[in-house]
C-alpha cells in the first residue's frame, strides 16, 4: 500500500505546466502595454529594435495574406495586455521559486534568471494538483478497504491509477501514419521520417460537412495514428513547439512548413484556403498537424475568432454542427487547439460538452489557457481528454532577442522538469528565423525537440 501510495505521490511531482496567455483578437485590440519578458536577460545584454510585425515582404500576396499581416500587430499588443492582467491576479508565493521537483542539476545564473518568472507562476497550480491527487488517493484507500482489505489491495500489484487517473507518455505509440527508413529496429531516424498524407479509413466517418475523425474499431485513435514518431531511450530533457494560425500567410506558411525543423507542430487556421493541400504538404515534410478550434471569448461579439466560433449561448446541437465543421475541414490531424475559448471553456458545462465530443473522436488538445486559469485542464482530466499544456508564449513579444529569451527558458524549464512546451501564436517570419536558428543548437545541449504529442497527458489505457 505504502509503494503504491508512493508512485502516486510521484505522479504529483511530474505536474504539468501552466500555459501562458494566447488571446485571439480582432484589429481593434486594446493599445500595447509594456510588460516583462518571461525570461530576463543577462545585465550585458542589448535591446533589438522590436520588428514591426506588419511589415513583412511577400512577392504573391494575397488578400488574405493582407488581412493576416494587418491583424497581427494587434494580437501581440492585446498578448501584452493580457499578460499584464493574467499576472496581476496570481499569487506568488512571495516570490520563491520551488526546488526542483523531478530531478536536480546544476544551472547557470543566467538559466535560474530565465526560468524564475515562469517557475513562480507554476508553483500555486502545482501544490494544487498535488493536493487533487493525495485526496484520489486516499478516496481509493477507503474504497480499497470497503473492498475487502488487503487481500483486495494484493490483486492491484503492480497498481493501475485509479479512474480518471492521468500518467505521462514519453511518446504516441507508432501506428501506420508514418513511413522512413529504420534506425533501430522500429525506430525511425527523425531526419528521415515522413508523415502519410492520406487519412486511414478506419479512423474517418463520413459525414455531410466531411470526413470526420473517429475511433478505429479496433481502438487505434487519430491523436496517436497522425503523431509524429518520437523515442526519448536516455530520458533526456524534451522541448516541442507548435506554430499557430498556419494557412492564413501564403509565404509565412510555405516558410513555416520547409524551414522549421520537422519536430515542430503544425497549427492550421479553418479560415485558411486550401487546408488539405496545405497539410499534404506539412506532413510530407515530417510535421504533425492540429487545427485550431474557434471558441467564444469574454470579448465576443467584438472579437469573433470566426463564423463558426462555439458559442455558450447556442444550443448543444448548434454547437456539435460546428465542432463537426471544424474538424473535418481537414484530414490527418492529431486534436485540436482552442483559440479564443477563455468565456467558452470557463463554462463547466461547456468545456465538458467539447472536450467529451473530442475524447469520443479520439483527439487531444492543447490547452492555452492564460497562467493561473487552470479550470480547462483538470475538467479534461476529468473527463479523460488527453492535453498538452503549453508552459511559455515565445511570440509574444515579435522580436527576435525577446524570442531568443523565450526559448532560453524554454531550455532552463526542460532542464529543471525534464519537458516544456513552448507556442508560437502567429507564424511571422522572425519566429520562423528564430525557432530554426535556435532548434539547431539543441543536439550539442542535450537536449531532444519533441513533437506536441509527446507531451500529451492521457489516461492509462489497458
Amino acid at each position: 500500500m505504502f509503494g503504491f501510495l508512493k508512485r502516486l505521490f510521484r505522479f504529483g511531482k511530474r505536474a504539468e505546466p501552466e500555459p501562458e496567455p494566447v488571446p485571439e483578437v480582432a484589429a481593434e485590440a486594446p493599445p500595447e502595454e509594456k510588460t516583462e519578458a518571461a525570461a530576463p536577460a543577462a545585465a550585458a545584454a542589448v535591446e533589438e529594435p522590436k520588428l514591426d510585425p506588419t511589415k513583412i515582404v511577400v512577392d504573391d500576396a494575397t488578400p488574405e495574406d493582407e488581412k493576416f499581416d494587418a491583424t497581427s500587430a494587434a494580437i501581440a499588443k492585446a498578448r501584452a495586455a493580457a499578460e499584464k492582467s493574467a499576472k496581476g491576479s496570481i499569487a506568488h508565493g512571495g516570490g520563491k521559486v520551488p526546488e526542483p521537483t523531478r530531478k536536480t542539476v546544476d544551472l547557470t545564473a543566467d538559466e535560474e534568471a530565465a526560468i524564475a518568472a515562469a517557475a513562480a507562476e507554476r508553483l500555486r497550480t502545482r501544490k494544487f494538483r498535488l493536493q487533487i491527487l493525495l485526496q484520489g488517493a486516499s478516496a481509493f484507500l477507503v474504497l480499497s478497504i470497503l473492498g475487502g482489505g488487503t487481500g483486495y489491495l494484493t490483486t492491484l500489484e503492480p497498481p493501475e491509477p485509479p479512474a480518471g487517473h492521468v500518467v505521462e507518455f514519453d511518446m504516441p505509440v507508432l501506428g501506420a501514419g508514418w513511413v522512413g527508413q529504420q534506425g533501430a529496429p522500429g525506430v525511425p531516424k527523425p531526419a528521415e521520417v515522413t508523415l502519410l498524407a492520406t487519412i486511414d479509413p478506419d479512423l474517418t466517418e463520413d459525414h455531410p460537412l466531411g470526413p470526420l475523425p473517429r475511433i478505429a474499431d479496433d481502438g487505434r485513435k487519430a491523436w496517436r495514428h497522425y503523431a509524429r514518431p518520437f523515442q526519448n531511450p536516455e530520458s533526456k530533457p524534451r522541448i516541442a513547439v507548435v506554430i499557430g494560425r498556419l494557412g492564413l500567410h501564403h509565404a509565412n506558411t510555405e516558410a513555416a512548413i520547409q524551414k522549421l525543423p520537422q519536430e515542430v507542430t503544425l497549427a492550421f487556421s479553418t479560415a485558411a484556403k486550401d487546408l488539405d493541400r496545405w497539410v499534404e504538404n506539412a506532413r510530407a515534410a515530417g510535421h504533425e498537424a492540429i487545427v485550431e478550434l474557434p471558441l467564444e471569448p469574454t470579448e465576443f461579439p467584438r472579437v469573433d475568432p470566426s463564423p463558426h466560433t462555439l458559442l455558450s449561448r447556442l444550443p448543444a446541437d448548434d454547437n456539435m454542427l460546428r465542432l463537426n465543421w471544424v474538424l473535418s475541414r481537414f484530414g490527418a490531424h492529431i486534436g485540436v487547439l482552442p483559440v479564443g475559448a477563455d468565456l467558452f471553456l470557463g463554462q463547466p458545462k461547456d468545456a465538458q460538452f467539447v472536450m467529451e465530443a473530442l475524447k469520443s473522436r479520439g483527439l487531444m488538445m492543447l490547452d492555452t489557457r492564460p497562467t493561473g486559469d487552470n479550470r480547462a485542464f483538470l475538467q479534461a482530466r476529468q473527463v479523460g481528454l488527453p492535453v498538452a499544456v503549453v508552459d511559455l508564449m515565445i511570440d509574444r513579444t515579435p522580436s527576435r532577442a525577446e524570442i531568443d529569451r523565450a526559448l532560453a527558458a524554454l531550455e532552463a524549464l526542460a532542464r529543471k522538469d525534464g519537458f516544456a512546451l513552448g507556442f508560437a501564436a502567429t507564424p511571422l517570419p522572425v519566429t520562423i528565423a528564430a525557432v530554426a536558428a535556435w532548434a539547431e543548437t539543441l543536439e550539442d545541449k542535450g537536449i531532444l525537440l519533441a513533437p506536441a504529442s509527446a507531451m500529451v497527458m492521457a489516461p492509462r489505457e489497458s
